[in-house]
């Protein structure tokens, strides 16, 4: 009689052994230490970045949306200066003038079925607050009165200067000239501003010079003669 013990020993290919417990030579799903410690590390790192980043931007965004915002403000009352010179007409009572400080001229404002006459000056006013370009409006009547209309606080400036361009011979350079005889010389074509900002709190000192066309505007031609 053979030994049942042996029979299943035989069975498997190794008479009268038992087949030692298997090992797991794979790891778990889990993470070693050392690789939590690095991901601690490399998260931190990240938002150490992001955290940097976001401050500087703040700080960015606090200096620019402080009291003032330059670039705004430049871009408003350049605009319009820039749409009131394309409007600018030829007035008997209103020849255009432009001084270091000064300019004035005649457009017409209104519907197209209402137009009316209005005189524009910008100027520079010095108050307890400081210096600012401000633009006045009045309306012109037919009998030659003005009637003031109202008037805005543009920019504050420490310096700005009005100048309306000639061209030095018929092809020469351009001039700019402090002075402007609208009445000789009728409505430039050409008329730069340049300023220097006052410095707000958060935001520095702008120098800037823009100039500005009239299409239908002359260009005096001057010699040197």
């Amino acid at each position: 009689m053979r030994h049942a013990g042996k029979e299943r020993g035989q069975a498997h290919g190794h008479p009268n052994r038992l087949s030692p417990t298997p090992r797991l030579t794979h790891r778990g799903a889990g993470f070693t230490l050392v690789e939590l410690m690095l991901a601690v590390s490399l998260f931190g790192a990240i938002l150490a970045s992001v955290g940097g980043l976001v401050m500087a931007t703040a700080r960015i965004q606090g200096a620019w949306n402080g009291p003032t915002v330059p670039e705004q403000q430049i871009s408003r009352a350049f605009r319009q200066l820039a749409q009131d010179l394309r409007a600018a007409r030829t007035h008997p009572q209103v020849p255009v003038v432009v001084e270091s400080e000064r300019l004035e001229l005649a457009r017409v404002t209104g519907p197209a079925d209402g137009l009316e006459w209005a005189k524009v000056v910008y100027r520079v006013d010095t108050g307890t607050s400081g210096r600012h370009l401000v633009r006045e409006t009045l309306r012109l009547h037919s009998d030659g009165g003005e009637e003031p209309v109202g008037e805005e606080m543009l920019l504050a400036i420490d310096t700005l200067q009005f100048q309306a361009a000639v061209q030095q011979g018929a092809a020469g350079p351009l001039l700019w000239l402090a002075a402007w005889d609208g009445a000789a010389d009728g409505i430039p074509r050409l008329v730069q501003v340049a300023c220097t900002l006052s410095a707000q709190p958060g935001n520095p000192s702008w120098s800037l010079t823009r100039a500005f066309r009239q299409p239908a505007g002359r260009l005096p031609v001057v010699t040197n003669e």
